[in-house]
């Protein structure tokens, strides 16, 4: 059977940011050199779904290559699982892990940071052509969050 986001698969090509990128990623505690990296070159972040696998690859201006490759698991537990089972990978100098899930027709990129508690959920989802994807970023820390938008173009 095909995999459940099928329509998903394909390479997406970052074209537009919320007006408060740099906001978001203060929150998130990114080091200058990266925000300063997004807000010049966020061109070349893309993000590849083949076979419920999510490759993200963020590299920006050459200050900043992160490439996680995560399969996607049941959403049950999902969040539990990702922080216990994530995918390891170093996002803006820090270590965190991520898991993927589908949730609805939406694809939900999850990033947990150990040592801080941090929670970075990246909800995809994708225009009625397939051709333009919308992330909804939110970033939470305790009971603090803020919210960001991104826009990807199919490539």
């Amino acid at each position: 059977p095909p995999a459940k986001g099928a329509q998903f698969n394909g390479k997406f090509k970052l074209v537009a940011q919320s007006d408060n990128t740099e906001e978001v990623m203060k929150f998130q505690g990114a080091p200058w050199l990266a925000i300063k990296a997004m807000k010049h070159a966020p061109k070349s972040k893309t993000l590849t779904i083949e076979d419920d696998v999510v490759t993200n690859d963020l590299c920006a201006a050459g200050v900043l290559h992160v490439i996680m490759k995560c399969p996607v698991v049941p959403s049950e537990n999902a969040r539990q699982h990702g922080i216990e089972k994530g995918v390891p990978n170093r996002m803006m100098g820090r270590d965190m892990v991520a898991s993927c899930w589908w949730e609805g027709d939406n694809l939900v990129v999850f990033n947990h940071e150990p040592k801080t508690g941090m929670d970075m959920v990246f909800t995809h989802s994708l225009s009625e052509d397939a051709g333009t994807m919308t992330c909804t970023i939110r970033i939470v820390r305790g009971d603090e969050f803020k919210e960001g938008q991104e826009t990807f173009k199919r490539v």
